[in-house]
């Protein structure tokens, strides 16, 4: 007994799983196979506030502009200029004062030589300066063997030296060729091995004027403001040799103790000058530093007389150069915060707005929104999902607000509003034939599966009326090329229409061999069995043509034939239209897609045809959106209302479930009765 009872139960189970599995297989066939069905679309549209044209905005000129269709914050430019001032300090390196002048001696050979130790300085001037090539031509006496060599002024030089000659103690000429000299020079030092005796000097191309023998060395009494005082009168000279060449406005700076008021001059080196000076000072006999600025320099030169017209009491001499560098800056800024705001869009038979759908440039920046509905006396934050469904005005501005840290700006490329409105239309699906249950004092739409939709007001309201629209076989002849063939019927409402637009919408290969801007509709006349054209419209960009209807009839689309090759490049038309719904939608969400009337009626093509009337309402289940952007500042968005795939397989799940469960019960109660 207990055996059975097992069995019983186990076969129980067997039972309930199968019914399982037999559920869940029967779900999946119903989900996979049968389609929903179309019951008509709404529309969502957009206002696009255009940034090429800046009228579209109020905003302040200073602190944002609009630039290449991009709104941004102003920059601001400003230019720093300065100067700034290095300070160079040349020391002294040698003061030769009161030289003897041995001029006589050595300008003509006369027998009166000049006796010149290896050890002493001469310095020799010239008329002009000498250069690398140039003779220096000497006559010496006899006195000891020795090497002979030209220098640079005051200073004792050897191997580097200007040039040489050996003298072998024996009377005569002896030239030395000038060489190695940095730039053209006047003056010079003559400098030997041993004592010589010097009759006569001069150059072949330039005389010398003066010939200085053995000056005091003075340096140490004007390295430092000591109080060793180097006492100078007007008519002794003073050669001042710095550590480095000095040039046009550089100072030669003295400090002075009191004797008496003179002019101070700088002359070239052995040199006596006035007016024609190098630089000049007024001594006022009150002891401290003196500036001469340099000036009228022909080259560089690191040697310097100091002339005066009286006697001076020099302590300290130095050589300061003050190199003046200007700068110029130019900064960039931004203001901290501005904003700019759009016109009033305003919508009369609004339903909702829908969301604010920007395009930002932020750099790290950021931009925040307001909305208006009273013309900007207030302003409220838009939500942070930029979604103003709850927003009751039909009237609306926006406000950007763009902040920076001042060095960057952001940028806002798009301001696009969604919103939809009311629904004065009533759609109707019609495939083939269907009754349209009511006309009112409104507008209804028709849509068909033939990719036609019709817009119709009748002058009068009606209920149940029939209606047909059926594709024909290309029956009617026409010596143009035929798109497709149509004939729209409707007995009850053809003497009661007011207006009648039809769309007909085609795709990219039905008018692969057709010249697409030469499309009409046509009408068939049976009286004269003849197409009559009458006027229509061409959208090649959404792809259908529209005209105005007067009555119902057999209508054709026909258009010119055209080449190969033209046909080819025109398959690529329409459809070139993209648009992101939402606040933040991803770039895969963005899809090209065809007029929203064009999608219905593809979608349907593929579903399960349905020949019962059907009102759309708006609180119906929304399956599908599909996007759509038009030229201008209107952008209308689809939403294709499905109706079937969900709710069918509802029920066909509850209804698998009562039967299972009645089974179940069966079963119950044939094991209690055994």
């Amino acid at each position: 007994m207990k055996k059975k009872k097992k069995r019983g139960v186990k076969k129980e189970a067997i039972v309930q799983a199968g019914l399982v599995v037999v559920t869940l297989v029967l779900i999946a066939l119903i989900y996979y196979f049968i389609q929903p069905t179309i019951i008509g679309f709404t529309i969502l549209e957009g206002y696009v506030w255009n940034t090429d044209n800046s009228s579209n905005f109020n905003y302040n000129s200073e602190e944002v502009e609009i630039e290449d269709s991009i709104i941004k914050l102003k920059s601001n430019t400003s230019t720093a200029d300065w100067t700034t001032y290095s300070q160079e300090i040349f020391s002294i390196s040698k003061a030769y004062h009161k030289p003897d002048d041995k001029t006589s001696k050595v300008e003509s050979k006369n027998n009166d030589e000049q006796e010149i130790k290896s050890d002493e300085i001469t310095s020799f001037i010239f008329s002009s300066e000498l250069s690398n090539g140039n003779v220096i031509n000497m006559y010496l006496n006899d006195e000891e063997s020795t090497n002979i060599y030209l220098c640079n002024a005051y200073e004792e030089c050897t191997a580097s030296n200007l040039g040489q000659v050996n003298f072998p103690n024996q009377d005569g000429y002896y030239n030395i060729t000038i060489q190695n000299l940095a730039q053209p020079a006047k003056i010079f030092n003559l400098n030997s091995d041993g004592k010589i005796k010097l009759d006569y000097i001069n150059s072949s191309e330039i005389n010398i004027t003066k010939f200085w023998y053995n000056p005091e060395d003075k340096t140490a009494n004007l390295t430092s403001q000591d109080n060793a005082i180097l006492e100078a009168e007007d008519d002794e000279i003073l050669d001042l040799i710095f550590s480095s060449n000095l040039q046009g406005n550089d100072l030669i700076q003295l400090y002075l103790k009191t004797e008496e008021s003179t002019n101070i001059y700088v002359c070239n080196p052995g040199e006596e000058c006035t007016s024609s000076n190098l630089g000049q000072i007024n001594f006022q006999n009150q002891e401290g530093y003196y500036n001469i600025t340099l000036q009228n320099l022909d080259s560089a030169s690191k040697i310097f007389n100091l002339n005066s017209n009286g006697k001076i009491k020099l302590d300290f001499i130095e050589a300061i150069r003050v190199t003046e560098t200007n700068h110029s800056e130019t900064n960039i800024t931004y203001p901290e915060t501005a904003n700019i705001t759009t016109q009033d869009f305003a919508v009369n038979d609004l339903g909702s707005w829908d969301a604010l759908i920007v395009e930002e440039i932020l750099r790290k920046q950021n931009i925040s929104y307001e909305y208006s509905v009273d013309s900007g006396e207030t302003w409220n934050t838009v939500p942070e999902d930029k979604n103003l469904s709850a927003v009751n005005s039909t009237k609306i501005r926006i406000k950007a607000i763009l902040n920076s840290n001042t060095t960057e700006t952001p940028e806002l490329t798009l301001i696009n509003l969604t919103y939809s409105k009311r629904q004065i239309d009533t759609y109707y699906e019609v495939n083939d034939s269907g009754i349209i249950s009511t006309i009112k004092d409104e507008n209804i739409t028709i849509n068909s599966s033939s990719n036609i939709e019709l817009k119709i007001s009748a002058t009068e309201s009606l209920s149940n009326i029939i209606f047909n629209i059926t594709e024909l076989k290309n029956t009617r002849p026409s010596a143009l090329a035929r798109l497709k063939e149509i004939e729209i019927l409707s007995p009850d409402l053809q003497n009661k229409l007011n207006t009648a637009t039809i769309k007909l919408y085609y795709t990219d290969e039905e008018v692969n061999n057709l010249n697409e801007s030469t499309l009409k509709i046509y009408y068939y006349n049976e009286t004269l069995e003849e197409w009559q054209s009458i006027s229509s419209v061409v959208n090649e960009e959404e792809n259908y043509i529209e005209a105005n209807l007067k009555h119902f009839s057999i209508y054709g689309v026909f258009g010119e034939g055209t080449t190969s090759s033209s046909s080819s490049s025109s398959s690529g038309s329409g459809g070139k239209r993209e648009f992101t719904r939402g606040t933040q939608a991803p770039a895969q969400q963005q899809q090209p897609s065809p007029s929203t009337a064009t999608e219905t009626k593809e979608t349907g093509q593929n579903l399960q045809e349905s020949t019962e009337q059907e009102t759309i309402q708006t609180e119906t289940q929304t399956q599908q959106t599909t996007i759509t952007t038009l030229t201008g500042s209107i952008v209308r968005i689809g939403k294709v209302l499905t109706d079937g795939k969900v709710n069918k397989s509802l029920w066909i799940l509850l209804a698998i479930l009562i039967v299972a469960y009645i089974i179940t019960k069966i079963e119950e109660q044939k094991k209690k009765n055994k």
